[in-house]
């Protein structure tokens, strides 16, 4: 029983410390949830630990993706091609997405919407 005792208390202690140990996650900023920017967009797609920010990022980007598919269909033209068999998840999306907005520079001045696409071309050329 005092081992159980010391264990919890081990544990309780050190959560203190977990809470305050620095995140490396990417910190996002209130005003990405603006969107003003792809930037912003990458902003929160890059921070995984945050809920909110994840779920924004996922959802605009589902948001864009089933826009532009029924443009796709109406013009009978292919924006971007993904794989078939190819495994994207939202989670893989957002993340490869963050890793593009945060090597490249136009993305601070791109709509987020052009920067989804432009990702996506990128990321998934028709050949």
């Amino acid at each position: 029983m005092a081992r159980i005792i010391a264990f919890v208390r081990s544990i309780l202690l050190a959560v203190p410390l977990l809470a305050a140990a620095p995140s490396t996650a990417n910190a996002v900023e209130r005003g990405d949830f603006l969107l003003e920017n792809a930037k912003q967009l990458g902003a929160l797609c890059g921070a995984a630990a945050d809920i909110a920010a994840i779920h924004m990022c996922e959802g605009f980007l589902v948001g864009v993706h089933r826009t532009l598919q029924s443009i796709e269909n109406a013009l009978g033209q292919h924006f971007y091609c993904i794989p078939p068999g190819a495994n994207v998840t939202r989670d893989s999306a957002a993340r490869d997405f963050a890793a593009w907005a945060a090597t490249t520079p136009a993305a601070a001045t791109m709509p987020p919407v052009d920067g989804a696409l432009q990702w996506a071309s990128h990321a998934y050329p028709c050949h």
